[in-house]
C-alpha cells in the first residue's frame, strides 16, 4: 500500500472526498495511490492535513504517519 493510500485509509474518505479537501482531483489522488506518480512535498502536506493527520519527515525506512 503506498504511503498516500495509507493516508486516505486512516481519513477513512472516498478518494473523491479526500481529493476535494486537499484541492486536488481523483484522477491525480489515485495516480499517487497506485505509485503511477509522486506527489511533491507540499502535495503530501495538503492531503495530510485534509485526512486530519500531521505529515512529519522521518528517517529513510521509517513508515510513521
Amino acid at each position: 500500500m503506498s504511503f498516500v493510500a495509507e493516508i486516505r485509509a486512516r481519513s477513512r474518505m472516498t478518494q473523491g472526498e479526500l481529493a476535494a479537501r486537499a484541492g486536488t482531483s481523483r484522477t491525480r489522488l489515485s495516480a499517487y495511490e497506485n505509485d503511477r506518480t509522486a506527489p511533491e512535498l507540499d502535495t503530501l502536506e495538503r492531503l495530510a492535513a485534509a485526512a486530519g493527520l500531521e505529515l512529519a519527515l522521518a528517517p529513510r525506512g521509517s513508515r510513521r504517519i
